[in-house]
């Protein structure tokens, strides 16, 4: 079961608006292949990517030898998947043999399943002994010059209007080592050793990523989510207009447990 909207992940669109905004940190810097270098080496090892989306790090990982397999709840988002391995599953039940991977990963996906630790006990059946799950997530101060200007946007009409984040509120950097301790003998969290600064000159990549969230969040306010695009558009459109760009940041990391 999934903690999103069913229309959330209908598709791969909303998740590749939130993706295109990442490909502007500077200088460049490639999630995916930073997370599966943490691990290795990778040929012939067998791995599950739970979660997969639009596929992002299957590549990274088949680009390293290794057999993996993409699975994820929504069929839609599956379609956007080029992949010869790929089933629609639930995290919390997965369609595999117990101690069968060398690898699971799980990322940015703990937060949508509805019963973290389900989803967490299942990954452990499915490894084999010394396996390790990559569990890659976000922390409080992720997009948090976006996220102001969003909760600005909607306190117009809303006050004290608050954007929980489902990656920071449930399954986050902060709070998802001890989740993750109830399951697994050994968690280590990693974060890259610089600072992923996201410089924007296009007001509409941070419109689309914007009207991505709509279906989260649209039913706590009192205005269409539409408005809250156009307004956190016209901000952004002065901010660059006076200061060249806007600038936003990741807050992001992976927990490698055994």
């Amino acid at each position: 079961m999934a903690e999103s909207p069913t229309t959330q992940y209908a598709s791969s669109s909303n998740l590749e608006a939130r993706q295109n905004l990442w490909t502007y940190v500077s200088p460049p810097f490639l999630l995916s292949d930073w997370i599966v270098d943490l691990v290795g080496p990778w040929p012939e090892l067998r791995v599950l990517d739970v979660g997969c989306g639009n596929g992002a790090y299957l590549g990274a990982c088949r680009d390293r030898g290794a057999k993996v397999v993409g699975c994820d709840l929504s069929f839609g988002m599956l379609q956007a998947v080029s992949h010869n391995a790929l089933v629609n599953a639930d995290a919390m039940a997965l369609p595999f043999a117990s101690k069968s991977l060398d690898v699971v990963l799980a990322p940015h996906m703990l937060y949508e399943v509805s019963d973290v630790e389900s989803a967490l006990l299942e990954v452990r059946r499915v490894l084999k002994p010394g396996g390790a799950l990559l569990a890659v997530t976000n922390g409080a101060n992720h997009a948090r010059s976006l996220r102001a200007l969003i909760e600005e946007s909607v306190r117009e009409s809303t006050p004290g209007w608050m954007m929980h984040d489902p990656a920071i509120r449930k399954f986050s950097l902060e709070n998802g080592a001890s989740q993750l301790a109830a399951v697994f003998d050994s968690v280590s969290c990693n974060r890259p050793d610089r600072s992923l600064r996201v410089v924007l000159k296009d007001v509409n990549v941070v419109a689309n990523f914007v009207a991505s969230v709509g279906d989260r969040y649209e039913s706590e306010i009192r205005v269409p989510w539409t408005t809250i695009v156009d307004e956190v558009r016209r901000k952004v459109l002065r901010i660059i207009s006076e200061k060249g760009s806007f600038m936003t940041s990741a807050d992001v990391g992976v927990f490698i447990c055994h």
